[in-house]
């Protein structure tokens, strides 16, 4: 079921990005969708909770269409969420600011949908007297109303924010010359930054789909640790990524986003292959590669979508238009195909080293957990860094391209000097 929902969001992903970058609403092309998917949204996620009783086979039917509606519901809200971080401001340290305050409400909400579910089914049967399926369908009422409720505030926060909320903006969407989904894709495929930016994250989600999975392993084979004490190593993942943020902001207010990303991916990769020489004997040294691993990926999760909303403006210069959905629905799909792959190669790397083989050997079994939690994200992060090494967008780049956009738009002269770098071009 959940494999099925998967591939119809990877397929929905570029459908909703292209409609939302081509839509004429008065409320603008992202805020006209973002409210849309909020209710069904979060009927979706009651739905998902609830236990219905059907037989068998009807009812895995039924929670096909139950999940394929839910994660289209979710690509409604979520693509023209990511493309409207883009048109907020075309500042490219504010871009940055704007990504670390959403990365800090993402890891709380992360550790929030991990840790109380099980506290409300724990409440519901011991305090109601109700049932566990009736406890899980509490979580679905609970979790629902919470997403119908942040949609709310994040959109009406958001009014007159977006650039297509004025008149003007709408007019030039309405007279451009609509161009079909593939044309489009294949447009912003071929801007250089794209490539760099777009290896890259497909890399990093390989890194980070095998690095939170791999602990699970380590700490139930490797440390033999209960479900209580494998929870704290969570949750101190979610507390160290709240750590690693500001700290990332701080940084990017130093040095371009860019190289920050790139060091601190690099950094994490390193440090875990390090661990890989000197082991994880456990949950403390677990708990240290962690911490160095947080460092990559919160720098990752926080500077990812800024570099994205720097991608717009080269498309506007080069195609003429600002594809904002289209672009975050591209670097999206390179995200979940690394996520995908990533869970996949974990499993093939286990497999190879006996997990699961009543006849492998415990010793060999440990060390290839070990090196599946440590060599195989640290030399894929490794390289997901040393990617982002072309990536040709840096603050003065961007500058100047925004000043010769300006020029143009207003119809001065111009010149392509202090940018050519990103356009493929010599100086």
């Amino acid at each position: 079921i959940s494999f099925i929902a998967v591939l119809w969001d990877a397929i929905t992903d570029p459908v909703i990005g292209y409609m939302s970058d081509h839509s004429k609403s008065k409320m603008g092309r992202r805020r006209s969708f973002m409210i849309s998917g909020a209710l069904p949204y979060g009927i979706c996620m009651f739905l998902l909770f609830s236990d219905i009783d059907l037989s068998p086979g009807i009812k895995g039917i039924y929670f096909i269409i139950i999940a394929m509606a839910f994660w289209t519901c979710y690509t409604v809200y979520v693509i023209p969420y990511f493309a409207l971080g883009g048109e907020l401001t075309d500042d490219f340290e504010e871009r940055t600011s704007v990504r670390a305050w959403a990365s800090v409400f993402m890891y709380v909400a992360v550790f929030l949908a991990s840790a109380t579910p099980p506290m409300i089914v724990g409440f519901s049967e011991d305090k109601l007297g109700l049932s566990t399926s009736q406890g899980w369908r509490n979580v679905g009422i609970i979790f629902g109303v919470i997403i119908l409720v942040i949609i709310l505030i994040c959109w009406a926060c958001t009014k007159g924010k977006e650039s297509t909320d004025d008149t003007v903006h709408r007019e030039e969407i309405e007279n451009a010359e609509k161009k079909n989904i593939f044309l489009s894709y294949w447009e912003i495929l071929k801007l250089k930054p794209v490539k760099f930016l777009g290896g890259s994250v497909l890399l990093w989600a390989l890194v980070c789909s095998a690095a939170s999975s791999g602990p699970v392993y380590m700490m139930t084979n490797n440390f033999n640790l209960s479900a209580e004490k494998q929870s704290l190593f969570f949750t101190l993942s979610s507390v160290f990524a709240l750590m690693w943020i500001p700290v990332i902001n701080f940084l990017c207010k130093k040095f371009d986003k860019k190289h920050v990303y790139c060091v601190a991916m690099m950094t994490a990769g390193i440090a875990l292959c390090i661990f890989g020489i000197t082991g994880v004997p456990n949950l403390k040294w677990a708990i240290m590669s962690c911490f160095c691993f947080t460092f990559g990926n919160t720098a990752f999760w926080t500077l990812y979508f800024s570099l994205m909303y720097d991608l717009n403006e080269v498309d506007e210069y080069v195609n003429g238009e600002r594809r904002e959905g289209a672009t975050a629905a591209l670097l999206g799909l390179c995200q979940k195909l690394g996520a995908a792959l990533g869970l996949q190669l974990l499993g093939i790397f286990l497999q190879i080293g006996g997990y699961g083989n009543p006849q492998a050997q415990s010793e060999i079994v440990e060390k290839t957990i070990l090196y599946a939690n440590t060599y195989l994200p640290g030399v894929l992060g490794i390289l997901a860094a040393v990617v982002i090494i072309g990536y040709p967008i840096t603050k003065s780049r961007h500058s100047a391209l925004v000043n010769a956009l300006k020029c143009r738009n207003e119809g001065k002269s111009y010149s392509e000097e202090g940018f050519a770098e990103v356009l493929n071009k010599k100086k």
